[in-house]
C-alpha cells in the first residue's frame, strides 16, 4: 500500500513538473515574441503546441513569428489551422492568404480571401488587387540581375540609396549600433570599402532610411525613438518619424526639422524623392491608411 501511494505520488509531482517546465518556456517564447526576437521564440512556441495543440494564443503567435521570419508557407499553414478552430473569425483567413501570396502561391492564396470576403475581412479588396497585379506579372521576366556586394559583412546592411555617384547605407558591421556608410563603385561596380557619412558621432546612428533629393542638396531620413533596453514593440511607444535636412557635398547632414505629417500614436518614415525633387513620398500606417 505505501509502495502504491508514493508511486502515485511520484507521477503526480513528475506531471507537476513537467507543466512548471512548460509554462518555464512559454514565457520565454512569450517575452522573446513580444520584444520581436521572432526567430527565437519559434521553438518555445513549436515545444509547447506539441503538448497543447488547441491554444490559439501560442499558435496565433507561432503564425506571425514564421511570417516576420521569412517562412510564409509554414505561417499560411497555422493560420489555416486557426481558422478551423475560429470559423468565424476573419482574421485568420485574410493572414493566410497573405502569406500564400508571399510565398508565390497566387491560386490558393484567392481561395483563402475568398473564405476572408465572404466573413467581411475590411481588408479582402486591396490584397484582391495586389494578387490580381501578382498573377497578371508573375510569368514576366525580370529585368533586374542581382547579386551580392563585396563590401557586405556579417552584420546587417541594408536601407541602400544613392547619393550622386555614391551610396549610402546603414549598417550595423563590427556589431555597433547601425549607423549610416557611404560608398563608391570601383572599376568592376561593385562598392568600395565605405567610411562613415557623419563625421562627429551623434545620436544620428538612429537615422536611416535616408533618401537624397535629385540635386543632392536635401534629404529626408527616418529616425526612430527606440532606446537599448527598451521593448521593441509599439506598446512601449516605440515610433517613427521623418525629419528633413540639408546635405553637404559629401553627404553628411545634421539634426534636420520634423516633417509637418508627423504625428503621435502612428509611424511616419521610409522616404522617396519623386525624378524632378518636388514631391516626397513615404510610408505610415496612420489612421485611415493601409500601413
Amino acid at each position: 500500500m505505501n509502495r502504491l501511494i508514493i508511486s502515485c505520488f511520484a507521477i503526480i509531482a513528475l506531471g507537476f513538473g513537467s507543466t512548471l517546465h512548460a509554462q518555464g518556456y512559454l514565457r520565454k517564447a512569450d517575452k522573446q515574441f513580444e520584444l520581436g526576437d521572432f526567430a527565437e521564440s519559434i521553438p518555445g512556441f513549436e515545444r509547447y503546441l506539441r503538448k497543447n495543440p488547441t491554444a490559439t494564443t501560442q499558435l496565433a503567435r507561432l503564425a506571425h513569428a514564421l511570417r516576420m521570419t521569412n517562412k510564409p508557407e509554414a505561417a499560411a499553414a497555422q493560420y489555416q489551422v486557426l481558422a478551423k478552430a475560429e470559423p468565424n473569425n476573419p482574421d485568420y483567413a485574410y493572414l493566410s492568404a497573405l502569406s500564400l501570396m508571399e510565398a508565390g502561391q497566387y491560386g490558393p492564396a484567392v481561395l483563402q480571401l475568398a473564405e476572408a470576403a465572404v466573413l467581411g475581412h475590411p481588408g479582402v479588396e486591396a490584397l484582391a488587387d495586389r494578387l490580381s497585379y501578382a498573377q497578371a506579372h508573375v510569368s514576366e521576366p525580370s529585368s533586374w540581375r542581382i547579386s551580392n556586394e563585396f563590401v557586405n559583412t556579417a552584420g546587417d546592411e541594408y536601407a541602400a540609396q544613392p547619393f550622386g555617384d555614391f551610396t549610402v547605407f546603414a549598417s550595423d558591421r563590427e556589431g555597433s549600433p547601425a549607423k549610416l556608410f557611404l560608398s563608391s563603385r570601383d572599376d568592376n561596380n561593385f562598392l568600395r570599402i565605405p567610411r562613415p557619412v557623419h563625421k562627429v558621432l551623434t545620436d544620428q546612428v538612429r537615422d536611416a532610411p535616408v533618401a537624397y533629393s535629385p540635386s543632392g542638396e536635401l534629404v529626408a531620413f527616418t529616425r526612430n525613438n527606440f532606446k537599448q533596453g527598451e521593448r521593441f514593440i509599439p506598446d512601449a511607444g516605440w515610433e517613427l518619424s521623418l525629419l528633413l535636412g540639408i546635405s553637404n557635398d559629401e553627404g553628411d547632414f545634421q539634426a534636420g526639422k520634423p516633417f509637418i505629417h508627423n504625428g503621435p500614436g502612428f509611424n511616419t518614415g521610409f522616404p522617396a524623392f519623386s525624378p524632378n525633387g518636388e514631391s516626397l513620398y513615404f510610408a505610415s500606417d496612420r489612421p485611415g491608411v493601409y500601413g
